[in-house]
């Protein structure tokens, strides 16, 4: 609870206030607030962003010495293997260079304006900017911005020349500083990937601005804080908040205020709530009289629920059914081009992934553009942001030279750029590492963020009773170096309740004893990979190999990986052992065996989206908000045997579910046995029931399917089994 008090807007009464602010500041300000009827002669476009982004020229040194030549023409943003002419080896240590060097030129546009800005969204690795000869400024954070004030440098009736240096290799950075660390990349490609702008205003301007949504009074608490010069004097701040869906304003006012922040709460009565269902967007723009601001937000509340282990969006119980993306995976993906750039693209990714029934995203050990928070914003669907630090299970593999500190640098700076993003649910401070630092930085920067998100620690253990712990519970890996048992590995895993494993119950576990309590996220659990080509990854040859002996056609492999996905699917939703269910991945990188790939995506046409048909059909199933799963694991039984077979059903929805269930068992000769059962679910619920069946006396494979048909969706679970003699 903040102890921030927060001054009313309404249309009733100016107020005055007084505000801690202990968060940022450690002074008190007076706050002043007339609500007007409108200010519709407000000027909210005081602030001019000039785009730096284009074609750049580019060229290449061994020494620290700006080169006489730029020869190669390179997009930004985008990264330097996209360079005309290509440079050699990019992406890996060289012995022909220490660094690459971006060069362009630029008018100033905002010629009457006092403060100029220059901010690089991302770059890597490192960055070193001069202007018009003068150095601007050096920054080493790789994944969030690099702003220079370059005021005094800029030429305001001549053209600017901007030239940029970033390592050609991460190895060449300070060792404290975070750069992607990946066990599973072959190439770290440097180059400017992210926007490039020319900010430009006058002062007082805004420097920071944080939304709180609140859904039970359809509130936002609204955050402000201008340049420090403005501190010892009165401000006015002009708003105005617009309907994205109509572009229509649904509400203006006016706040005055002593030194350089407030705090005040606005309400929206009217407002609809922001999920992945209906992402109704606003935009709040500001206004200081010499400076205007603005931001898109969303009313959206997200917290974990102890008491039922589940997520809760909007105050209501939401199961997180996703996906992840690897981006800088991506990024070395011989296919990538400049489709990270292709904001259709992007777009249409997030369309293909939520058409697949997912409705979260974690993205996994790294940052795409900017953009890509804003198109999931406006497309609906969850983020789990991880910064990207892994370095595994073991505590002496962790960096000796990141300290708590320097961690918490980068985790404020990421925090600043995503904490107005409705689709940003879930701050992750690192994938899959054991150590005590990112939990201290986790403690140091946790109250910047008055929405209070939950945190990921990885590995490493949990920071609060509502942070999320994640697993990777990969059973199918057992696999690599041994054959399943006679009854397949299905039976030897899965025939009772786990609670999803490989996370820091195992890794790092409390020092009492025992679990801890927390909401679990298995966020990786499928394991199996196939190559875009269809044929196994460097991980898992071995698997298919020992599951099923003689290799495969490439459409077995395809059609196998599916079956067994969806059934590994089933089984980790149905029980509702976890708040979210998470494939991985839906995009990364896809490398033949021979170049050591470890993982994949599941698309067999990048730049249309287009899905590996079987994986499409069997996922789309698997994670359907209403979840049906045959409860039973045997690879075989023997002949005439009767069984009893369970099938259990969810459902994710806020309505109650009536369906007709049909169950058939066949054969090679076709239709055995059919049944015919009637379910309700509560919302949210679960039930199930059990089927008597009589097996066949002759030998043979069967298939087992229950399923329904829901808004012309047919869903089902397949079970498939042998019947041999004298078993």
């Amino acid at each position: 609870m903040r102890d921030t008090k927060i001054a009313e807007l309404t249309d009733l009464e100016p107020r005055i206030k007084r505000i801690k602010m202990d968060r940022f500041i450690s002074y008190l300000v007076l706050l002043y607030l007339v609500l007007l009827s409108g200010c519709t002669t407000c000027d909210f476009n005081l602030r001019e962003n000039q785009s730096l982004n284009g074609s750049w020229w580019a060229g290449q040194s061994l020494e620290d010495e700006i080169p006489d030549e730029f020869t190669h023409s390179v997009p930004v943003p985008g990264f330097i293997d996209l360079a005309q002419p290509g440079f050699d080896s990019v992406g890996y240590r060289c012995s022909k260079r220490n660094y690459f060097w971006y060069k362009t030129s630029f008018n100033l546009n905002a010629t009457s304006k006092q403060v100029h800005l220059l901010k690089f969204h991302k770059t890597q690795f490192g960055i070193k900017v001069w202007l018009n000869g003068e150095l601007a400024g050096e920054k080493f954070h790789n994944f969030t911005p690099a702003v220079f004030d370059v005021s005094d440098l800029l030429l305001q009736d001549k053209e600017n020349e901007l030239i940029v240096r970033v390592f050609a290799d991460p190895t060449l950075l300070p060792d404290s500083i975070v750069w992607g660390h990946d066990f599973e990349k072959i190439k770290n490609i440097p180059g400017i990937y992210d926007y490039v702008e020319l900010i430009s205003t006058n002062t007082p301007f805004v420097e920071q601005l944080q939304i709180v949504p609140h859904v039970d009074d359809k509130s936002i608490e609204v955050y402000l804080w201008l340049d420090s010069c403005t501190s010892e004097a009165y401000n006015e701040v002009k708003f105005r908040i617009t309907d994205l869906t109509d572009n229509k304003t649904i509400k203006t006012g006016n706040i005055s205020f002593f030194g350089d922040s407030l705090a005040a709460r606005i309400h929206l009565p009217a407002a609809q709530l922001w999920s992945p269902e209906l992402p109704q967007l606003y935009r709040l723009e500001l206004s200081t009289g010499s400076d205007s601001y603005e931001t898109t937000f969303g009313l959206r509340e997200f917290s974990f629920n102890l008491e039922t282990g589940f997520a809760e969006l909007n105050g209501e119980t939401y199961f997180m059914r996703g996906t992840n993306i690897c981006i800088h995976r991506f990024f070395e993906d011989t296919l990538r081009g400049v489709l990270p750039w292709d904001k259709t693209w992007a777009r249409s990714l997030i369309k293909t992934f939520k058409s697949m029934n997912w409705n979260c995203v974690r993205m996994c050990i790294g940052f795409p553009p900017d953009f890509w928070y804003d198109l999931a914003d406006e497309e609906g669907i969850l983020i789990q942001d991880e910064y990207p630090v892994w370095y595994g299970a073991r505590e002496d593999n962790f960096p000796e030279a990141f300290t708590a500190s320097q961690l918490a640098t980068e985790y404020t700076e990421w925090m600043r750029e995503r904490w107005n993003h409705p689709s940003v649910v879930i701050w992750d401070a690192q994938n899959e590492s054991v150590t005590d630092k990112t939990g201290k930085a986790i403690g140091m920067v946790r109250g910047l963020d008055y929405s209070n998100r939950p945190w990921d620690n990885g590995y490493s253990a949990p920071q609060r009773a509502t942070d999320p712990i994640e697993t990777h519970p990969y059973v199918m890996s057992n696999y690599m170096g041994k054959k399943p048992g006679p009854q397949g590995p299905y039976f030897e895993h899965f025939r009772d309740i786990k609670i999803p494993d490989n996370g820091p119950n195992d890794k790092d576990p409390p020092a009492e004893g025992g679990i801890y309590p927390n909401p679990i996220i298995n966020n990786e659990y499928a394991w199996l990979w196939l190559n875009r080509d269809g044929y196994p990854t460097y991980l898992t040859q071995w698997n298919y190999l020992n599951i099923f002996g003689d290799s495969l056609t490439v459409d077995e492999y395809r059609l196998e990986y599916a079956k067994m996905f969806a059934r590994l699917t089933e089984y980790w939703r149905i029980h509702r052992t976890s708040a979210s269910v998470m494939h991985f991945c839906g995009l990364g990188y896809s490398r033949s065996l021979e170049e050591n790939g470890f993982t994949s995506d599941n698309f067999i046409d990048l730049e249309n989206l287009i899905i590996e048909p079987h994986f499409k059909r069997y996922a789309f199933r698997a994670f359907y908000p209403i979840g049906i799963m045959i409860d039973r694991w045997e690879g075989y039984f023997p002949p005439g045997e009767k069984i009893e077979v369970p099938v259990r059903l969810i459902n994710d929805l806020p309505v109650p579910i009536k369906e007709e269930i049909k169950t058939v068992l066949a054969g090679n000769q076709g239709t055995i046995w059919t049944s015919i059962d009637s379910v309700y679910i509560e919302p949210f619920g679960k039930t199930g029931f059990n089927l008597q069946i009589n097996l066949p006396d002759q030998p043979g494979s069967f298939l087992l399917e229950s399923g329904f048909i829901h808004s012309a969706d047919t869903i089902f679970s397949r079970y498939e089994f042998e019947i041999k003699p004298g078993e």
